[in-house]
């Protein structure tokens, strides 16, 4: 048997044991529902069920507006959620009015449910989607109830991804002693199939040359990936995400020439726009002079991340060390975090 067969054999006796829990609990929950005989105890019933109705509600409203593809799940999940509560409050509100004790235990039952519900909803991969490349992004094609293997060719992917991120790290003066990098064996809750640890915020405010730097450490993902494969993946979402929103911050301070922090008209719109490109290729030229510079160092890393799935801060400080610049690329000597 091979290991991909085994892997889909094991995930599908879980998933199959995991939907017999649920149908269980469901059943029992179900077969043993009751209501509280008391008036107050009736009422606080009444209560709970009209807020839980109305939280699925809502959830419901937000994940069609937002996410249809995981509305059958969610309702599933909420479903069963609203009638989880349901028993317990039927079962436990006379109680806990007549005996103050039994309240700490309805109290204690609740929020036992919550923290095996969330636990339970970190490992379940019934909700997770595909994706394509790493640092945290996805790019969503459809819901699949097992987890995925990336292929050879999404590895190499990633690997290039997130080696590219790394070598900008080379910029600064030290690295956190828990810096690493890591490229997963397939896909899970968290819709990331890789990522660099990066570094702790330590100031409230963004500065100049760090966040020149950062938007390129952004912007290197992509650039790794057509460094090695000359071709690239449509995964740097988030990356992209975020640097659109530091990049409007830098340009608003006016580093550039002229960015409208609030554009009144299409002239000013344009103008935001063509200085928002303007940068953006600016930093791709300089990204690229780096990536030309150390193409060798780029190929050895990637490799090395494929072959181990996992870098930590001595296995790539090697690496870092054999990085050159090219001409005004911002260093930063100075931003030391972590241990030295």
């Amino acid at each position: 048997m091979t290991e991909d067969k085994y892997q889909f054999i094991k995930n599908a006796i879980l998933t199959s044991f995991k939907r017999l829990i649920f149908v269980a609990v469901v059943y029992l929950c179900i077969s043993n529902f009751s209501y509280p005989v008391t008036e107050l105890g009736s009422q606080i019933f009444s209560g709970v069920t009209t807020a839980c109705i109305l939280g699925l509600l809502f959830a419901l409203i937000h994940t069609y507006m937002y996410s249809q593809a995981t509305l059958f799940p969610v309702t599933v999940w909420g479903i069963t959620t609203v009638i989880i509560i349901g028993f317990i409050a039927g079962k436990f509100l006379d109680p806990a009015i007549e005996n103050p004790i039994a309240a700490l235990v309805v109290i204690i039952s609740i929020f036992a449910f919550w923290i095996v519900y969330r636990l339970s909803l970190q490992g379940s991969q019934q909700t997770s989607s595909s994706m394509v490349v790493a640092s945290g992004t996805a790019v969503f094609r459809k819901q699949e109830p097992l987890a995925r293997k990336p292929t050879e060719q999404d590895r190499n992917t990633i690997a290039a991804h997130e080696a590219g991120h790394a070598m900008i790290y080379a910029a600064l003066g030290n690295l956190p002693d828990d810096f690493h990098v890591r490229i997963k064996k397939e896909t899970d809750s968290t819709n990331s199939l890789g990522y660099v640890s990066g570094l702790r915020d330590e100031h409230t405010l963004n500065y100049k040359i760090e966040t020149e730097w950062f938007m390129l450490v952004l912007l290197a993902g992509k650039m790794g990936e057509i460094n090695a494969n000359k071709n690239e993946s449509l995964g740097a979402i988030n990356d992209m995400r975020q640097w659109l929103d530091l990049a409007t911050q830098y340009l608003s301070n006016q580093y550039k020439g002229i960015f409208y922090t609030s554009p009144s008209n299409d002239i000013e719109l344009t103008s935001n726009k063509e200085e928002i490109q303007k940068l953006k290729r600016e930093q791709n030229i300089m990204l690229e002079e780096f990536f030309t510079l150390n193409v060798d160092v780029h190929k050895e890393l990637t490799t090395e991340l494929l072959e181990k799935g996992l870098l930590r801060r001595e296995q790539l400080l090697p690496f870092l060390l054999k990085v050159k610049f090219p001409e005004n690329f911002p260093l930063l000597p100075h931003l030391v975090r972590g241990n030295k």
